[in-house]
Order: C-alpha cells, then sequence, then structure tokens
C-alpha cells in the first residue's frame, strides 16, 4: 500500500506541475491520524514559497476519490497528509492471509 500511495502522491505532483521531490510515507505514531502520513506538502513548502498546508489542500483535493482502498485523506498540524484506509482494504489482506494458510509469509 505503501508502494501505491508514493505513486498516487507522485501523480497528483506531476497534474499540479510541481516537482517530485523526496518524501515520507510513514505509519504515524497517534493511529487517530490514520494508517499512513506523508510530509511532501513540508518538504515543498520552502521550494514552493507557500504554505505547507495550502500545498497539502491541493494534493489532497487531486487525490480524493482516486486511491483504491482508500476511506478518507485528511490534513492535519501544518501539512501532514494522512491517509485512512478503508475496511474492504483489510478484509481482503486478512482473507488473502488465510487463503496462503502455512505459506503466508515464506520467502524462497
Amino acid at each position: 500500500m505503501e508502494d501505491v500511495l508514493r505513486t498516487a502522491v507522485e501523480e497528483a505532483l506531476t497534474d499540479l506541475s510541481i516537482a517530485s521531490v523526496d518524501f515520507v510515507i510513514e505509519h504515524p505514531g497517534d493511529l487517530s491520524h490514520g494508517d499512513f502520513a506523508c510530509n511532501v506538502a513540508m518538504v515543498l513548502s520552502k521550494a514552493l514559497g507557500q504554505s505547507p498546508r495550502a500545498i497539502a489542500e491541493q494534493i489532497v483535493a487531486k487525490l480524493e476519490g482516486q486511491i483504491e482502498y482508500i476511506d478518507r485523506i485528511t490534513i492535519a498540524g501544518p501539512g501532514f497528509i494522512n491517509f485512512h484506509l478503508a475496511r474492504d482494504f483489510f478484509v481482503l489482506e486478512t482473507s488473502r492471509i488465510l487463503k496462503a494458510g502455512d505459506n503466508w509469509g515464506k520467502n524462497d
């Protein structure tokens, strides 16, 4: 899912005519902030001369409804973008794990 989110954010930047930058997608320390958090707006703030929150709002507007299994996207604090996974994602992943049985998590 992290790769899916990274690709979606990079595509949103392209749509906004913003050059790609190095940014982090991680699990926030506080689960009330979502399942994943992204700092791209803070990274871009200085280069674009805009507030991180304003940049985050533009990015979120491009991302809304575009990422499968994302229930909602919120902006927290100065401009962190938080992604909340849909329940369907957890149902799908749990089902996939159960079908794998003893082979789940094994690697060659």
